[in-house]
């Protein structure tokens, strides 16, 4: 009976529910067995939180380090909680984001270099300031793009494979020496080279066997353009 008495009247000290344990959680057992260490105690320490309804009244009365008034917690769940958290807000970045997500958006021409060769004939490189051209790549996959006055909206654009861009509708604008025409319209193939916030490059490769006047033999001519854009 005094027993009993001394639990009741112990139990009915304000504590505060810093004695509640990590494992065993709060009553009687958690703070006697304060600052012991060890599975042994540790399972003491539950055995005597569970004994004499202790920890139920703790529980009710704030008393014996518990508190009634809080949401029922688990270490685990938190820490789960913290790395999911800090996994979302990683996938918040830029750089954690698809290509698509990327490239989408209004760019602004830098330049454009051309390289044509046709060798032993030809070797040119022409670089172009295309700091008039705008281009939005939209997420719907339209392109429009604005030179000098000039609006084209009959473009369009996609990623193939994460490393590719492909223009659609895209003209050159180069002609071949000799009469040999141009080259037209069509779906091309850009490699991206960079892809920055700020900073995007991107490279085609073309080659084209053409035959001139007066050259015995046919031209095998490399084109290469390499597109450079900046927000």
């Amino acid at each position: 009976m005094k027993k009993i008495i001394a639990v009741a009247a112990l139990s009915l000290l304000p504590f505060s529910n810093a004695m509640a344990d990590q494992d065993i959680g709060c009553g009687l057992g958690s703070m006697l067995f304060a600052g012991q260490q060890g599975k042994g105690v540790k399972i003491l320490g539950a055995t005597t939180n569970g004994t004499s309804g202790n920890q139920t009244f703790g529980i009710t009365f704030g008393t014996l380090g518990c508190d009634g008034t809080g949401t029922v917690t688990s270490s685990e769940k938190i820490a789960l909680f913290i790395v999911v958290a800090a996994s979302l807000a990683a996938c918040t970045k830029w750089e954690n984001k698809s290509t698509e997500f990327k490239v989408t958006g209004v760019w602004t021409g830098i330049n454009t270099q051309i390289e044509i060769k046709a060798l032993p004939f030809l070797d040119s490189t022409d670089l172009q300031n295309t700091t008039f051209m705008e281009a939005n790549f939209m997420e719907n996959g339209g392109l429009t793009i604005d030179s000098a006055g000039a609006r084209m909206d009959s473009l369009g654009w996609a990623i193939k494979n994460d490393t590719i861009l492909v223009l659609k509708g895209l003209d050159l604008g180069i002609e071949l020496p000799g009469g040999g025409g141009g080259v037209g319209s069509s779906d091309m193939n850009f490699v991206i080279r960079t892809l920055e916030q700020d900073a995007f490059t991107f490279r085609t490769d073309t080659n084209l066997t053409v035959t001139v006047p007066g050259v015995p033999i046919p031209l095998s001519i490399d084109i290469a353009q390499i597109q450079r854009w900046g927000k």
